[in-house]
């Protein structure tokens, strides 16, 4: 599979060292090479690439619950131009097939994930618990790394480029219009969709906002503001941030 060369000794490439420096399985590295080589014809979206990650044996899969048989093959009926590995014969290969399902269907939950579905919702609808969602999350993240890293290994600078945005909207839960404020420490995927909704939706609108105006916001307290600004390299007046708190009742004047 192009991890050895055999001289008067057995040798790695350097492809095959490059995998060993990764982590993952050999077989994950055959199936991403596999799907991103033989994949350059279709036009790939979120759940291309979450499937292609899905599918290694280092990924765990969801299984099926009764009666989400159909629903899954119908989502692969529609959607089958946009996997870069395509699903086995359902007839000749009938557990093959159901795997594959599966696969789709971690692939789903992931998409669900990025797309900021609240975490409740998924736990119900995947029957999931929020430690799953998590461990799920993590896996995916380093994966979608080490597929960035081979597909810059073979020269798809896009796919690795469409991946490494991938992986950090897995990291944090979110669009990708949130990845630059999400990245503030204290600011996840909630309080980052709220700052974007109230206006703020750059580092720069957020270093140019007064404290008075992103008390405003909500969840957005005294604590989280003081953090912001200070990575945001900006200097905070304890004095001003606490009169500003109470502004608007009697604290605001004593």
């Amino acid at each position: 599979e192009g991890f050895l060369i055999e001289e008067s000794f057995l040798k790695a490439t350097t492809f095959g060292k490059r995998i060993s420096e990764l982590y993952i399985d050999p077989l994950s590295a055959v199936y991403i090479r596999k799907g991103l080589t033989i994949g350059t014809s279709i036009n790939p979206t979120p759940i291309s690439y979450l499937h292609l990650i899905c599918h290694t044996p280092d990924m765990p899969k969801l299984y099926l619950r009764r009666g989400e048989y159909e629903e899954y093959a119908n989502f692969v009926e529609a959607h089958e131009d946009e996997f870069f590995i395509p699903p086995p014969d359902e007839y000749y290969y009938p557990v093959e097939y159901e795997m594959y399902l599966s696969e789709v269907k971690t692939a789903l939950l992931l998409k669900d994930w990025i797309e900021e579905v609240p975490e409740d919702k998924l736990v119900k609808e995947y029957d999931v618990g929020p430690g799953d969602i998590h461990s799920l999350t993590q896996t995916a993240e380093w994966l979608l790394h080490a597929a960035s890293d081979i597909a810059r290994y073979l020269g798809f600078k896009d796919h690795s480029r469409n991946l490494e945005q991938l992986a950090l909207r897995v990291k944090y839960g979110v669009k990708p219009e949130l990845l630059e404020l999400v990245r503030l420490k204290g600011v996840g995927r909630i309080k980052a969709r709220l700052l974007y909704q109230a206006g703020y939706k750059t580092l720069l609108a957020l270093k140019k906002a007064s404290i008075r105006e992103l008390l405003q916001i909500p969840l957005i307290g005294p604590e989280t503001i003081k953090s912001i600004k200070i990575q945001l390299g900006e200097e905070v007046d304890e004095k001003i941030l606490n009169k500003e708190k109470y502004r608007g009742t009697l604290m605001y004047w004593m």
